[in-house]
């Protein structure tokens, strides 16, 4: 039970963050169907990064190849496609946050499924990869689902492309999983760095959606 609360945790707490920021409140039942959509969103995630595995044996080009074909490439399409086909007309968007917002929520439901097959996993899981995933990796789903969310209400409001709204996501998505797959000298400090440098982002760009 506390794996299963440590798991889920993060992402009710980071839904709770962002609906708390929003100015104008979302109604509930949205909010509550992105999560929704997140949730069901994983089977075929992780579906299609099965299909995607390949076997290589350069150190270097593996890891680049598990980070953004494997993970990245899957999950922020995939992510995207949900919104622009079940959440984009919904009459509630209407102000460029909630690109953020329901972006947000949506990457939520699927961060609280990931994160629990992680957590409850027989070899990679426990408590300390529940608390790791706490701190790191749920937040990082927020953040680049915010930046999906922005370029999506730029598409949306603004009437440009939509294809920032994918590849800006799934280059941060996949730097993230680069650093950690492949060890570099100093590796904690630079994904630390990337860390803080997503974070400072992330807020700029909420701020600017805001206002």
């Amino acid at each position: 039970m506390l794996l299963l609360k440590l798991s889920l945790l993060p992402s009710v707490l980071f839904c709770i963050y962002i609906y708390l920021y929003d100015k104008e409140k979302e109604p509930f039942y949205t909010a509550l169907l992105c999560v929704i959509y997140g949730l069901v969103s994983y089977a075929p995630i992780v579906l299609t990064a099965d299909r995607l595995n390949l076997s290589i044996e350069n150190a270097f080009l593996r890891a680049f190849y598990e980070a953004f074909i494997t993970a990245s490439l899957p999950e922020e399409l995939i992510k995207l496609g949900v919104l622009c086909l079940l959440i984009y007309n919904f009459k509630t968007y209407n102000t460029p946050f909630d690109g953020i917002f329901y972006s947000v929520f949506l990457c939520m439901g699927f961060a609280a499924a990931e994160n629990t097959g992680y957590v409850f996993h027989p070899v990679l899981g426990g408590i300390k990869t529940a608390l790791l995933r706490s701190v790191f990796s749920v937040p990082c789903h927020g953040i680049f689902a915010a930046f999906m969310g922005y370029y999506l209400s730029k598409a949306k409001f603004c009437k440009k492309s939509i294809l920032p709204a994918f590849f800006v996501p799934f280059t941060l998505h996949g730097l993230y999983d680069l650093i950690l797959l492949y060890p570099l000298p100093r590796s904690r400090i630079i994904f630390t760095a990337y860390f803080v440098f997503l974070v400072i982002l992330c807020f700029y760009i909420k701020h600017k959606a805001k206002n």
